[in-house]
């Protein structure tokens, strides 16, 4: 293959390669420097160093990590390959973990916000109990406990129970964390269908068609990790290959990567859940079974009307097709698809589609 590069534009070409490698190199520093001055040269200079078994929390799925250690200070973590949720692997947030636990910004105490200023000072952990303890007495006191907020993040194990039972103590039920602009609703949903108040583990491997209601399971959710290393082993490490849909508004790298990508108007999940039920209890693909010893309100109780006859006096493909821009004919196929391919699983909407602000993320849930 011949090549017409002459030679200014080779030192052009040189030159720019250098100036990269350079930058590189010197965010590199930077960001070595800015994050973790110490721990950056005491691999190096370290007279003891060894390797710790600990979970991941920057996320929800828990990875198994291996922490380098050296000199009392974290300075590489590396996935455990011994761990059932990752085997191994570990995402670049997992990797960068080190830069977030030696940020000069990271807040390592308590902070004491002026007032008049909205400027913040530190104090020390004792005066700030003291303070958040006389707080919350005078509130009870004066007979509003009820006026005390908690607000939390991440919890893990007990300290949820913890963090309730305290705010029982103190007299008010007001709790609040990031799950409501976050799984709350897929919490809900899963509660009010299954009696399970919490998200569904989905066991990709063994399923043979996936319907992924905007789940952008390749890029996000509850369990990248294992949501990942399932779908691998779904494409290529199966003697037959499962089909995967994605119904998304947008296509996206889930999109890109299933066998077929439908889209559909953002808020309409729920509808076309609704819609395909239709077409299963039509076309008598219903798991009788299934229905009859495993669910209950498929049928009318009394003069309640159940989830059959709800569904089809009000979820017809073609009043379905107005609602969400999915053709009919699209929405009886992936219907017929879904039941004739058991085991087959339906992913829950994304964060983006359960928004309590949203379109109803609680019901988008109970459907799916």
């Amino acid at each position: 293959m011949s090549s017409n590069i002459s030679r200014r534009d080779f030192l052009k070409i040189g030159a720019a390669a250098a100036g990269s490698a350079a930058a590189l190199g010197a965010l590199k520093n930077v960001l070595s420097a800015q994050a973790a001055p110490e721990a950056a040269t005491s691999v190096q200079t370290a007279a003891e160093q060894k390797v710790v078994a600990s979970t991941c929390h920057l996320c929800s799925a828990g990875c198994g990590i291996l922490v380098r250690v050296a000199d009392g200070k974290a300075v590489k973590l590396e996935g455990n390959p011994m761990h059932p949720v990752n085997q191994g692997a570990l995402c670049p947030k997992g990797q960068a973990a080190p830069e977030l636990l030696y940020n000069p910004d990271r807040l390592t105490g308590p902070l004491k916000r002026d007032r008049a200023t909205g400027e913040t000072s530190p104090i020390q952990w004792e005066e700030a109990i003291q303070r958040v303890a006389q707080k919350l007495n005078d509130l009870r006191k004066a007979g509003h406990p009820e006026q005390a907020i908690l607000m939390h993040g991440d919890t893990r194990g007990q300290m949820r129970s913890f963090l309730t039972r305290f705010m029982q103590a103190v007299g008010s039920p007001n709790i609040v964390s990031h799950e409501s602009l976050n799984v709350a609703a897929a919490k809900m949903g899963m509660y009010l269908t299954q009696g399970i108040y919490d998200l569904p583990a989905y066991d990709i491997e063994k399923t043979n068609y996936i319907l992924s209601f905007g789940a952008n399971f390749l890029e996000a959710g509850s369990n990248p990790q294992r949501t990942i290393s399932g779908y691998t082993y779904l494409r290529r490490g199966r003697a037959t290959r499962g089909k995967v849909v994605v119904i998304d508004p947008r296509q996206g790298i889930h999109g890109a990567k299933a066998d077929e990508w439908i889209p559909i108007k953002p808020g309409t999940d729920a509808a076309l859940a609704l819609g395909m039920a239709n077409v299963i209890i039509k076309s008598g693909l219903v798991d009788a079974d299934f229905v009859k010893n495993y669910s209950f309100g498929f049928d009318d109780i009394g003069k309640s009307k159940g989830f059959m006859n709800f569904v089809l006096e009000n979820y017809d493909p073609a009043k379905v097709e107005q609602i969400t821009g999915v053709p009919a004919t699209t929405i009886a196929r992936l219907a017929g698809e879904f039941a004739s391919n058991k085991p087959a699983l339906a992913l829950l909407p994304g964060k983006g589609g359960l928004l309590n602000g949203g379109f109803g993320g609680v019901y988008a849930a109970m459907a799916v």
